[in-house]
């Protein structure tokens, strides 16, 4: 079993509530999330179950997408959850469908409104992962959006930044695929769970290396630059300009990966 710690002593409830929402995966079944996440953490939660070791504060985020989901399943009228299992490639492959109402398949999140308005191409994945379990049990589908709750929205960023969502809470429709691509799909990952290999950098979130041109003295900079070859010919250009190294980072491999305590390549 995994080791849990508690360093910031949070009381017992809590942990309870976050050593309810992990678990070992089974060899053969496959979860959604784990399906279209990355192959080298299924692999370690399934060998290293027992090495890993996790903190109670690590999963709080987990716990609050988890009581948001259930307070709504109690407020959406003609809504139904639908647990959903199939079977391909030898395996099976399951999960929960947090709305199912009108043939359209919603998901219910929670996520930073400035992650928000980055690219997540996992939604779409997931989703129609969701679609491909939906039809094979018998349920149409005719659609997919994401419903989502925007933590940290800010008022003055809505009308600051045109990039910024402009509401606390968002609805976005996804591509809804061929039941065809689907199942390719869902074998392709298949055969990438089949290969013992490290996580690619997008899989570790990984934010390269910059180099930032600042004034002496000042610590907002200039402006940054993706190469040292770029900022230094800016900083040759101007007196009194110099320039900072800013390392890059992995933000899953650092802050979110259950298995970064037992990962080889960390």
């Amino acid at each position: 079993m995994v080791k849990w710690t508690n360093k910031n002593k949070y009381p017992d409830y809590i942990v309870k509530l976050a050593q309810e929402g992990s678990h070992q995966p089974e060899e053969g079944i496959f979860g959604v999330t784990s399906l279209i996440g990355p192959p080298a953490i299924r692999r370690l939660r399934m060998t290293r179950w027992d090495d890993i070791e996790t903190d109670v504060d690590d999963h709080l985020q987990a716990l609050k997408g988890r009581a948001w989901h259930e307070f709504l399943q109690t407020q959406i009228d003609g809504a139904t959850e639908l647990p959903l299992a199939a079977d391909i490639e030898g395996v099976r492959v399951r999960g929960v469908v947090d709305c199912y109402r009108d043939e359209t398949i919603t998901d219910h999140k929670t996520i930073g409104a400035y992650s928000f308005v980055f690219p997540h191409p996992e939604w779409e994945q997931q989703l129609n992962v969701y679609a491909w379990l939906a039809r094979k049990n018998g349920y149409p589908v005719g659609g997919l959006k994401i419903d989502a709750y925007l933590e940290g929205w800010s008022l003055y960023e809505s009308y600051r930044n045109k990039d910024y969502p402009r509401t606390r809470f968002v609805t976005i429709t996804k591509p809804l695929w061929s039941e065809e691509k689907q199942e390719e799909f869902i074998q392709a990952r298949l055969r990438d769970h089949a290969v013992d290999r490290e996580c690619t950098p997008e899989e570790k979130w990984r934010k390269a290396d910059t180099w930032a041109v600042k004034k002496s003295g000042n610590k907002r900079a200039l402006k940054v630059y993706d190469s040292p070859e770029e900022a230094k010919a800016h900083a040759q250009n101007q007196k009194g300009l110099t320039v900072e190294f800013r390392p890059g980072s992995c933000k899953r491999c650092e802050e979110w990966c259950i298995a970064r305590s037992v990962c080889p390549w960390r």
